[in-house]
């Protein structure tokens, strides 16, 4: 009997050395970076100049799949909550509209089909650079030359500090001169738009989204509605 208790683990240890687990090894992840530009024709259809602006928030990013179900698209990587995203859906780099970069995170490899995003009117933001030797930088203070005496060989970069003021309510600033914009009644600021993409291991997606501005923008009396248009590239 001993011996044969001897045996028996000799037997076991074929099975057990090539013995496999069903779990599979989970896959990495890859990236997606969410961008938006204006649609090109926008220029000349409401007749936009350099200089012009219209301001929009944007939050409450999100990737779906086809089940329905949903990853959160953060502002960067390191972020883990949602943030406003503000941008001059206006600015121009040229001729061309900028594409301003409004998600990016982490992703599972899969295919994803929609793209919803909430978008309201924000207040235009007016950056003037005051020039008063007082708001000169330093490394990360600014000098109050207010105190006496104040040490001038402090000063290692000549950068002023912006004076930075926001309109007390949404404008619209279109060929030069600013109208009211608000959100329509009629109009939902959740937006969905179909696009379909790939995420790939340990790889970046870019994904673009294109503001209609004009489907966007409708003029009621010396005012604009507005109804937040988006499409995929």
């Amino acid at each position: 009997m001993k011996n044969f208790l001897k045996i028996i683990p000799f037997f076991l240890l074929p099975f057990l050395l090539n013995c496999t687990t069903p779990v599979s090894p989970s896959p990495e992840p890859g990236v997606i970076a969410l961008k938006v530009s204006t649609e090109p024709t926008a220029r000349d259809s409401l007749g936009i100049i350099d200089g012009d602006a219209f301001f929009v928030k944007i939050n409450d990013v999100r990737a779906y799949r086809a089940n329905g179900d949903y990853a959160v698209i953060y502002d960067t990587l390191g972020a883990y909550r949602d943030a406003d995203r503000i941008i001059n859906t206006f600015k121009l780099s040229g001729n061309s509209f900028v594409t301003n970069e409004i998600g990016r995170t982490w992703l599972p490899p899969e295919e994803f089909v929609e793209i919803r995003l909430s978008v309201y009117t924000a207040p235009v933001v007016d950056t003037v650079i005051d020039t008063v030797i007082a708001d000169i930088e330093t490394t990360g203070l600014w000098i109050d030359t207010t105190q006496t005496p104040w040490d001038t060989t402090a000063v290692c970069d000549t950068t002023y500090k912006p004076d930075t003021t926001t309109t007390p309510s949404n404008v619209l600033i279109l060929g030069g001169a600013s109208y009211p914009v608000q959100m329509s009644d009629t109009a939902s600021p959740v937006v969905t738009v179909a696009s379909t993409f790939d995420i790939a291991e340990h790889d970046t997606t870019d994904v673009l989204l294109i503001f209609d501005a004009a489907a966007s923008l409708k003029r009621k009396l010396d005012t604009y509605e507005f109804f937040p248009t988006f499409r995929a590239e």
